[in-house]
């Protein structure tokens, strides 16, 4: 998983991308199928959270891996570049429901999101099944899903 030699064996458009795109475009199939099930569910609450969760976790985890690399740099890997600023305002519209922060910030991070998982620029192009793949694919994909999640299930589209 933290395999060295998997540098260099990304593929793009191969299966192991294919799946890993298919996977968070079905996620997000499900929660616009299911918006007024989530919406209207005791739940809605715990799946912000979840959410908040996991993307500030993934982010938690990609400087843990480079810390123990020695690989942690404050010009790589504050979260400074746009999908990093997408995984924290993301976290920020789930936890305080701003309307003003997601209008602000949605057209040109989830652009950028989705273009990264269409045409993925990995880490010194790490496949499967190194870490790196996974985090990328994970950081990414839960931003979109994020967008998704405010999008259908807050109901912040009028804002738009």
């Amino acid at each position: 998983m933290f395999n060295p030699d998997l540098a260099g064996t990304f593929q793009l458009f191969s299966l192991p991308h294919l799946v890993a795109v298919s996977i968070i475009f079905t996620i997000i199939a499900v929660i616009i199928i299911n918006k007024e099930n989530i919406r209207n569910s005791k739940y809605v609450d715990l799946f912000r959270i979840v959410l908040v969760v996991l993307t500030l976790g993934q982010e938690l985890s990609l400087n843990i891996y480079r810390i123990v690399l020695g690989e942690w740099m404050i010009s790589t890997s504050l979260p400074l570049q746009l999908c990093g600023l997408a995984i924290l305002t993301t976290s920020i519209v789930l936890l305080t429901k701003s309307e003003r922060i997601f209008v602000n910030t949605f057209f040109i991070m989830m652009i950028g999101a989705t273009m990264a998982l269409i045409t993925p620029g990995i880490e010194k192009q790490f496949g499967i099944p190194h870490f790196r793949f996974f985090q990328f694919f994970v950081s990414h994909g839960l931003i979109v899903i994020n967008f998704t999640f405010i999008l259908f299930v807050l109901d912040f589209k009028e804002s738009i």
